[in-house]
């Protein structure tokens, strides 16, 4: 007769807790910010906590599992298991940072960034000492055309964790892009002192160089980044460039025919050209004088 009783009670609790979890689950998951944390996410943890508990193990741990599963299918390609299985440690448990954030970047490297931002500004809000989420925040303001906002965030993310090796690349990159490559040294030489096998920031501290006149320091690491070209057309633009400042202007002319060949958009071949004028050898000593 216990035993009969005991049953009875826990299928009572258990349909309870699946009834509430019915009644909630019809609002779907746009996904708002980290401010729609009230009564009813509260209500909703803590039926998801009893029906977990019954089933055994944590929201949390549940949410865990499928964050492994989902990052196991990104290893593969297999990108839409992927996003299904971390959306499902989300609905296990809509505070686990992690798997906001994985669902999110995923989106972002896919080419959805209104998709993706969602779920890395609910990650950022639920977990903003998260070196990984300053990151993917800053990737998303860039893509938006935020570079201030952009620079923050990465500086965020390496303050966070001084071994970030793409945190240093993506800062470096963006203040190349702006400008202000003598600010792009300081940041890439530290990266590269802290994650010294990059190929990224090598290819990136390279272009720094090149932007402040430092040849000889960029000469090493840009003909190096020519096993980059595939990822980066812009690294044939640094290889013409430096060939022209050294003094090969035949190589160099070659070098940059062949990024016009596979650069498509001519507002970015333009800028290739401005910069490759800027690129010019030093002036021939005066007659008379020696170098």
């Amino acid at each position: 007769m216990k035993r009969s009783a005991i049953l009875v009670v826990l299928l009572v609790v258990f349909g309870a807790a699946l009834a509430l979890l019915a009644r909630r689950g019809g609002r779907g998951g746009s996904g708002g910010g980290a401010d729609d944390r009230g009564s009813n996410t509260d209500a909703d943890a803590g039926a998801r906590s009893m029906v977990s508990g019954l089933l055994g193990g944590s929201a949390r741990e549940k949410a865990q599992s499928k964050l492994e599963e989902g990052q196991a299918l990104e290893q593969l390609e297999r990108f839409d298991e992927a996003a299904r299985a971390y959306q499902q440690a989300i609905d296990a448990d809509t505070t686990f940072a992690a798997a906001h954030l994985r669902l999110g970047a995923l989106r972002l490297i896919s080419g959805q960034p209104d998709s993706a931002r969602a779920g890395i500004l609910r990650a950022v809000g639920l977990d903003p000492a998260s070196a990984d989420a300053q990151f993917h925040h800053g990737f998303l303001l860039e893509e938006d055309g935020d570079w201030d906002g952009a620079e923050r965030a990465y500086r965020e993310a390496v303050r966070l964790d001084t071994t970030f090796a793409d945190a240093y690349n993506n800062l470096g990159h963006l203040l190349v892009g702006r400008g202000r490559a003598d600010a792009a040294v300081a940041v890439l030489e530290d990266g590269r002192r802290r994650a010294p096998d990059s190929p990224f920031l090598a290819k990136n501290l390279g272009r720094a160089y090149e932007r402040v006149g430092m040849w000889e320091k960029a000469k090493p690491l840009v003909e190096k980044s020519l096993e980059l070209t595939a990822h980066d057309p812009l690294v044939l633009v640094d290889v013409a460039c430096l060939r022209r400042a050294t003094g090969h202007p035949a190589d160099a002319a070659r070098f940059l025919r062949q990024y016009a060949g596979l650069e498509r958009d001519p507002a970015k071949r333009a800028a290739a050209d401005s910069l490759f004028a800027l690129a010019a050898p030093p002036s021939p000593p005066a007659p008379g004088r020696h170098p």
